[in-house]
């Protein structure tokens, strides 16, 4: 089952198969080809869904851990910035950035906030930008949404009562657009 492919690459001649290979890496780069890097945003009814899971599933955990930011790498590392301070896996990051190493507390927040994001199934790795108010209330928070590919990031915002500020990048225009009547929004950013 293997060999159909090398057998065709063999019949082929040379240049087509260079030909070939050009076409596919264009057509990857470009994003002509459907994988889950694809730069189309997600529908205004997905953003909806999507935001009303986040609200309900992982918010409310953000609020009581007060979680300011948050990434997980998979088995290659992951930081949790959190009511008890900054902590990462990556030892070498700990020393660069002045992070603590994780302990069992803190083990225990992250996968907290892993499982909330699972069950919200939205496709997001990282929350960042959590602000609090004084008296503790969540202001805002962004979680980077999977999906951009290498064109653009997508973030969904929250902030209540208010637009999130706007801002400008070298790269291409920013688009942020209100997600319904909620307190949500969509940012499309260019990706560095």
């Amino acid at each position: 089952m293997h060999r159909a492919p090398i057998a065709l690459i063999r019949v082929l001649p040379a240049s087509r198969v260079a030909d070939l290979l050009v076409i596919l890496a264009l057509a990857f780069v470009a994003g002509g080809c459907p994988y889950p890097g694809s730069t189309s945003p997600p529908s205004a009814q997905q953003q909806s869904e999507e935001v009303a899971a986040l609200q309900t599933h992982v918010l409310p955990l953000v609020n009581d851990l007060r979680v300011t930011w948050y990434l997980n790498e998979g088995s290659s590392g992951g930081s949790i910035y959190w009511k008890r301070g900054k902590f990462t896996k990556d030892s070498e990051r700990a020393r660069e950035d002045g992070d603590t190493p994780f302990d069992k507390e803190t083990e225990v927040a992250y996968a907290q906030c892993a499982q909330a994001i699972r069950s919200s199934g939205v496709p997001t790795n990282r929350l960042v930008e959590a602000q609090f108010a004084v008296d503790g209330t969540l202001r805002s928070a962004s979680f980077q949404r999977r999906g951009g590919g290498i064109e653009f990031v997508f973030t969904y915002i929250y902030s209540p009562g208010a637009k999130p500020p706007e801002w400008t990048s070298s790269l291409g225009p920013v688009v942020l657009t209100r997600i319904g009547d909620s307190d949500w929004w969509f940012e499309q950013s260019p990706d560095d």
